[in-house]
């Protein structure tokens, strides 16, 4: 429970792993779980609840308390297996990096704006980033999942993306917006749109059903340093499509998000 950002790092070599955070930026604005610049692996966090407060921010800048945040000229981040819930602004956040991010296997639920952001403010080259084997989840139909700025106009050179998961299971259309001089406007894209414009994304899906009421869905956690084995009151399915029912083991350190499923048959347990 901290006033601004709980993990900090600048750009000697770190690792940062098997933390759960939960509660922050509830003093001060534009910060997130983990926060910092270069060369970190950041790897099996847990970090929830980022609260948000409008002190520090400037003028009508939106409130940010993301989940894990590379600023600036960051470069050379790997962010893997981490699990981000309940965020304001956004999940993963990428500022006016270089480049070099390897982003894959986290779970992303709930931000308030996009589950996942890149901006390219400046005309630097931003490239090499690897978006791959994610879940991506908005909670509600105001949240995109991905949210690309490039006044540069190189989004689809910015790296490789698949094997992803898109998911607005409570309104699974347009889940992405970009903007960039040749399509200004925050043009918004369906996962089809997406596909075609970046040429990337090939293997990646949406949500695999609907959801009538937020409560539908569940994000599970394990915190410990050892199995949590947790009940459920209803059948389940995932999002890569697994169902279900009576109990779901969790590994220290992970998450799983769970959709209600009238057919789930399955107990399988969920590892790193």
């Amino acid at each position: 429970h901290t006033a601004h950002d709980p993990i900090s790092f600048g750009s000697d070599p770190v690792t940062i792993r098997c933390n759960f955070i939960d509660t922050y930026c509830t003093v001060v604005d534009d910060g997130a779980g983990i926060y910092g610049g270069s060369n970190a692996i950041i790897t099996n966090n847990i970090i929830i609840n980022g609260i948000g407060n409008r002190n520090g921010v400037y003028g009508t800048f939106p409130t940010i308390a993301a989940g894990i945040y590379s600023d600036n000229k960051a470069t050379n981040n790997e962010i893997g297996y981490n699990s981000i819930c309940n965020t304001a602004g956004y999940g993963i956040f990428n500022n006016d990096n270089i480049g070099n991010m390897n982003i894959h296997h986290n779970n992303v639920f709930n931000a308030s704006l996009a589950q996942f952001r890149v901006n390219v403010r400046t005309t630097n080259t931003n490239s090499n980033f690897k978006v791959n084997n994610n879940i991506f989840v908005s909670l509600k139909a105001t949240q995109r999942i991905g949210h690309i700025l490039s006044v540069a106009n190189n989004i689809i050179t910015l790296g490789t993306f698949d094997y992803n998961v898109y998911a607005r299971p409570i309104d699974d259309t347009k889940v992405f917006e970009i903007s960039q001089p040749s399509e200004w406007g925050r043009e918004s894209k369906t996962l089809s749109d997406w596909k075609i414009f970046m040429g990337q994304d090939l293997n990646s899906q949406k949500s695999p059903q609907k959801i009538i009421k937020e409560s539908d869905i569940e994000f599970l956690y394990n915190e410990t340093k050892t199995d949590k084995i947790i009940s459920l009151d209803q059948p389940m399915i995932d999002f890569k499509g697994v169902k279900y029912a009576g109990t779901i083991t969790l590994n220290p350190f992970t998450s799983v998000l769970l959709i209600k499923d009238g057919y789930a048959t399955s107990n399988i347990p969920v590892d790193s």
